[in-house]
C-alpha cells in the first residue's frame, strides 16, 4: 500500500506530469483490474476508458475534463464494468515530486456502497 491506500478497494496510477505532452501513464497497480474489470493496459488507453468504462451519462463531462486538461483534484463519476454493473468511483488527483520529476498520483476508490 502507498501511504495508507488499501489496494483491496482503491487503486492508484502514476502519470508523468509534464505539461508539454500531457499526463503519460508510467505505473498502475493490479487493483485497476479489480475496480474497472479491465487490465491497466486497456484502462491507460483514453478512448477505451471513455467509451467502454465511463457510464454513458458521464462521458461528456469526463471528455470535457480531458480535452481541457483540467481534471478537478477530486470528482466522482460512474463506470460500467464488463458484467454490466454500475459502480460509483471517487477520483482523487495530486502531484508529488520525486528526484526532481513531477508525478501525478491518481486514486480511484469504489464508493458505491458508501
Amino acid at each position: 500500500s502507498l501511504n495508507g491506500i488499501n489496494d483491496s478497494y482503491e487503486l492508484f496510477e502514476i502519470d508523468d506530469d509534464n505539461p508539454s505532452y500531457g499526463d503519460k501513464p508510467v505505473f498502475g497497480n493490479d487493483a485497476v483490474l479489480k475496480v474497472f474489470g479491465y487490465p491497466k493496459e486497456k484502462i491507460f488507453n483514453y478512448e477505451f476508458w471513455l467509451n467502454k468504462c465511463v457510464h454513458p451519462d458521464d462521458r461528456e463531462e469526463q471528455s470535457n475534463y480531458f480535452k481541457n486538461n483540467n481534471f478537478p483534484d477530486m470528482r466522482t463519476y460512474r463506470i460500467v464494468k464488463p458484467d454490466g454493473s454500475v459502480r460509483l468511483l471517487k477520483n482523487t488527483r495530486m502531484v508529488k515530486e520525486l528526484s526532481g520529476i513531477k508525478y501525478r498520483i491518481i486514486i480511484n476508490r469504489d464508493i458505491t456502497k458508501e
